[in-house]
């Protein structure tokens, strides 16, 4: 499966990744490795994660308070977002291509 990831998405992960290396170089190193890990996981699997609001998925990245909210396609895996807990939970909703 092809992955590919919207630009807001795009923005937010490197806005997160930046904010954990200005405070930690192991804190960043480990959210680069989780956040590696979700994404070969969501996208070699993206039937395996449990449905979310709009017909999206949702991988958790645990133990960081953000998680992936993704659509598979055909042959592609969509990142519609990395979403922080705090964070309205649809504020992404208008990334998603109408039906």
């Amino acid at each position: 499966m092809i992955l590919r990831i919207d630009e807001q998405a795009l923005a937010e992960l490197e806005e997160a990744l930046n904010w954990y290396e200005s405070r930690s170089a192991s804190a960043a190193e480990s959210f680069r490795s989780v956040l590696s890990n979700a994404l070969d996981r969501v996208q070699s699997s993206p039937a395996s994660f449990p449905t979310y609001l709009f017909g999206t998925k949702r991988m958790i990245l645990n133990p960081f308070p953000y998680s992936l909210i993704f659509t598979p396609e055909a042959d592609r895996v969509f990142i519609v977002a990395l979403a922080h807990a705090k964070r309205s939970t649809d504020y992404w909703s208008s990334r998603l291509k109408p039906k």
